[in-house]
């Protein structure tokens, strides 16, 4: 009995760590970009990942991308490691088997953050899983404004009163400054 325990703990952890390796190459794998006619059309960039709805990624969802930058420390020949460093937050619109496409949902300021080569999100960077969340749903009905039985198809008071004003010239004849001396 003890043993078959064992055995069951010893493949559950195998395959929790086989996750977490999975989960750790999960990245951009390519980027392409559309190539507007006119400069009324937006530009998108898909982003294309090497995961999909068995990662657990989903439409909708906000994930934040990481590079990973090697570092060498020249002074005690020896590298200290890699930092780790996020460049933006991308929200993914299509998923399915093995492959995922996202677009850029905001970028990271670079006012508390390292400086990086290369500030946009690229090739070979990194998604961490542990940030990912569904973005807030729009909602689609719009609330129309509450009005009074009482305004409803009733000019205001400035149009009134500009309707007076043009009545009462209509009335009395608009004379010349010079012919009123």
């Amino acid at each position: 009995m003890l043993i078959k325990v064992a055995k069951g703990l010893i493949v559950t952890l195998i395959s929790l760590s086989s996750l977490y390796t999975q989960a750790a190459d999960i990245q951009i794998f390519e980027v392409k970009k559309t190539l507007p006619l006119t400069n009324d059309e937006p530009v998108y960039h898909d982003f294309y990942i090497n995961a999909g709805n068995e990662s657990g990624l989903k439409p909708g969802m906000l994930i934040t991308v990481f590079r990973r930058e090697a570092l060498y420390d020249t002074y005690r020949s020896r590298s200290p490691g890699e930092l780790k460093v996020p460049v933006g937050r991308i929200k993914v619109i299509h998923v399915q088997k093995g492959l995922s496409v996202a677009r850029v949902f905001s970028k990271i300021s670079r006012k508390n953050t390292p400086i990086l080569d290369y500030n946009y999100i690229m090739i070979g960077d990194q998604l961490d899983l542990s940030t990912a969340k569904m973005a807030p749903k729009k909602s689609r009905t719009r609330k129309s404004a509450q009005v009074a039985p009482s305004q409803v198809n009733r000019p205001s008071e400035s149009f009134l009163s500009t309707l007076e004003m043009a009545s009462q010239s209509e009335k009395s004849p608009v004379v010349p400054v010079s012919q009123q001396l």
